[in-house]
């Protein structure tokens, strides 16, 4: 069977019929038709269907809480709230950490600010991967002695069974805290680029 899409002058491209074996496209504008083929996968773990690209894996999160943290020591960033978790792989509630179910090349970003009762000097974010970092972020320091933001962001391949990332934070000062409470302040965000 095939994929069918329409269109008349100057509108949209809809769906006519989309079957699940996907193998051919045709174009139709007027009286006019072009078909041509998809290469069809070999084996079930590269086909790629329409109806997929709907649930790749994503996910954000942030923190709702101002944890302090201990000076001059990697903390997990506790991103305990999330704003969306499509495919339900990242643990909002006790690790903090991101499991994806599904191979492929992941873009993460972190972001953290914090704040200090004094002598802030140094502020960063780092990415995890399986327990020990894997991408690290540029050493900011910060703009004022009390306040201080970092971010990272990576493309990390994840296996797809075994392997997770997480945000960890540092801070450098006197009695830092990790700045929380809303969505644009200390997150954690990741998705799959593709299939």
């Amino acid at each position: 069977m095939a994929v069918t899409l329409r269109a008349t002058k100057g509108s949209a491209l809809t769906w006519d019929e989309l079957d699940a074996n996907f193998n051919s496209l045709a174009l139709l504008a007027g009286s006019t038709s072009q078909t041509f083929s998809v290469a069809t996968a070999t084996s079930a773990a590269h086909a790629v269907r329409l109806d997929q690209l709907q649930t790749l894996p994503r996910f954000s999160a942030y923190s709702s809480t101002s944890p302090s943290i201990t000076s001059s020591v990697f903390a997990k960033l506790p991103a305990n709230t999330e704003e969306f978790d499509i495919g339900g792989m990242y643990d909002a509630a006790t690790n903090y950490r991101f499991t994806p179910t599904v191979a492929g090349y992941y873009f993460f970003s972190a972001q953290a600010q914090f704040s200090a009762a004094s002598g802030l000097t140094r502020v960063k974010t780092v990415l995890y991967k399986n327990g020990a970092i894997f991408k690290s972020g540029n050493d900011v320091a910060p703009f004022s002695a009390t306040q201080g933001d970092a971010n990272t962001s990576a493309l990390i391949y994840m296996n797809g069974t075994t392997d997770y990332v997480e945000a960890y934070v540092l801070a450098t000062g006197t009695t830092p805290v990790l700045a929380g409470g809303a969505q644009n302040v200390s997150y954690f965000q990741g998705f799959l680029t593709g299939l």
